[in-house]
């Protein structure tokens, strides 16, 4: 189960994996990321991404 679809302007309020919905040359993707608390990354302490604007939803159940 997945929550509804935040704007980049809200945060996560935990720190964990999230899915995130982003266009690139016109192609919509979705892929899961790690919040820290602070950043979007890649991974538990792995490269933060180049852009932090990210559509996310939640997860109801661990992954």
């Amino acid at each position: 189960m997945v929550t509804d679809w935040y704007e980049p302007h809200q945060k996560p309020v935990r720190v964990g994996w999230f899915d995130c919905s982003f266009f690139d040359c016109g192609w919509p993707y979705e892929w899961r990321v790690w919040w820290d608390g602070a950043v979007w990354r890649d991974k538990p302490r792995g490269n933060s991404l180049i852009d932090q604007n990210q559509t996310w939803r939640g997860l109801n159940a661990k992954c």
